[in-house]
């Protein structure tokens, strides 16, 4: 009799499990990977999966005809969120969404446009629950990669006179402003059009972050100056 328990206990597990495994692996078990035609996408477009702290999941499919990115919840829920048909199939990891990094509640993606270099690059902020974007910066200046100040830094106006800090965990904009027209001018004038490469990347130091940028100046289309913006961290209390 205590032969015959243990062995149905077994069975109990055994299919326990194998139900668990089976669950688990049900929501990525029908990814669509492969082009008979084009056995050569195999080599440069990976379709491995990408798990969240919440549960929720990040993966690429593709066939002959087109290539797409799929974001997954938990709960089973899969939304698009970009694709590329076949003229541009080629193109897949070098076009659109790019995963960047993700914080508590949100992640962050490049949103590339252009495959070639020299560009930048625009980043979009994305729900971990749904998949919905939440906030659309374009370019930016630069973010941080460690888990205590969770920020983006970018320029928020078309003057290009005030300087965002965005904090990921209030959903809350830091502005500091800008000499007006300075940036303007510069890239008006010279052959640098993207204001956000006249930055150099910040150096956060003791809760001090500090940035420094080259501008032309007033009296001069051919002389450059630099100048520095020092932010106390702390004191804006970038956390919850």
């Amino acid at each position: 009799m205590k032969d015959k328990s243990i062995i149905s206990i077994i069975l109990l597990t055994t299919l326990f499990s194998y139900n668990c495994v089976a669950q688990s692996s049900k929501r990525t078990s029908f990814k669509n990977c492969w082009c008979k035609s084009n056995t050569y996408l195999t080599e440069f477009i990976s379709c491995d999966t990408t798990r969240f702290q919440n549960g929720a999941m990040l993966y690429r499919q593709f066939n002959c005809d087109s290539s797409w990115l799929t974001f997954e919840n938990k709960s089973g829920i899969k939304r698009i969120l970009y694709s590329l048909d076949k003229p541009l199939i080629e193109l897949t990891e070098r076009l659109g969404y790019i995963f960047e990094k993700e914080y508590k509640n949100s992640l962050l993606f490049i949103n590339k446009k252009a495959s070639g270099g020299g560009f930048p690059l625009d980043f979009e902020l994305i729900s971990k629950d749904n998949g919905q974007v939440l906030k659309e910066f374009g370019t930016i200046i630069f973010h941080s990669n460690d888990s205590i100040n969770n920020f983006v830094l970018f320029l928020s106006s078309d003057s290009l006179d005030i300087l965002t800090i965005y904090s990921v965990d209030q959903n809350k904009d830091f502005n500091f402003s800008i000499p007006k027209g300075r940036l303007w001018k510069t890239v008006s004038e010279s052959s640098e059009k993207f204001p956000e490469f006249l930055f150099e990347k910040p150096i956060i130091d003791k809760n001090f972050l500090t940035l420094t940028y080259k501008y032309l100046l007033s009296y001069s289309p051919e002389k450059w100056d630099i100048d520095k913006i020092q932010i106390d961290l702390q004191k804006i209390n970038l956390k919850q």
